[in-house]
């Protein structure tokens, strides 16, 4: 939800430091995540699509175009010619598609851990 917005498809969240957007809802709400009205942040440590339906992937083509992303974490059911992909790889912002069981890598010299339990219950 984006301040004043109404309800929406996304989430921002301020983790020990690091800003992180979850999804950025519908197109035509992108501009208003962006600009000083907006997300209220100069930089997203990181950016995550869940899935690509518009409702949760279009408002941050918006995103990708006016605010610096440190990592973007696309779920596996991105094909690599869908405008977010495309959008990403053109502002060189560093791409992962993690899937269940797949480790993340960790920050600051810390360790990552799985994303989710493997289907067997092993990472």
């Amino acid at each position: 939800m984006g301040p004043g917005r109404g309800p929406g498809d996304a989430l921002l969240a301020a983790l020990g430091g690091a800003e992180v957007l979850v999804d950025g809802g519908r197109r035509e709400q992108g501009k208003g995540w962006c600009g000083p009205e907006g997300l209220g942040v100069g930089a997203l440590e990181v950016l995550v699509a869940t899935h690509p339906d518009a409702d949760h992937y279009g408002g941050l083509l918006q995103v990708v175009e006016e605010v610096p992303i440190g990592l973007a974490l696309l779920s596996p059911a991105f094909p690599q010619d869908h405008p977010l992909v495309q959008a990403l790889e053109e502002r060189g912002v560093p791409l992962l598609f993690p899937h269940q069981g797949k480790p993340l890598p960790g920050g600051e010299g810390k360790p990552g851990g799985p994303l989710a339990p493997s289907p067997a219950g092993h990472p």
